[in-house]
């Protein structure tokens, strides 16, 4: 992150954070959706609108997750 302050300023630095957000493809190039996830987490492999990764705990431990696909809708 970096930090937003002009040289010298002694105002608290502004951080900005935003949520890790992946648009999802099918291997044609058709969108299937978003996924938000959290910060050390690796997709290994998805089936229709599931996605598995792995994502690592606060003492570095793995987690195996399961994401659903938000579809898009028009």
């Amino acid at each position: 992150m970096a930090d937003t302050r002009k040289p010298g300023s002694k105002n608290p630095p502004r951080l900005w954070r935003e949520p890790r957000t992946f648009d999802v493809f099918d291997a044609g190039g058709r969108f299937l959706g978003t996924v938000v996830a959290p910060r050390h987490t690796q997709f290994e492999f998805r089936r229709g609108l599931q996605l598995w990764g792995v994502t690592r705990g606060e003492f570095d431990e793995q987690y195996v997750v399961r994401y659903r696909i938000e579809p898009v809708t028009r």
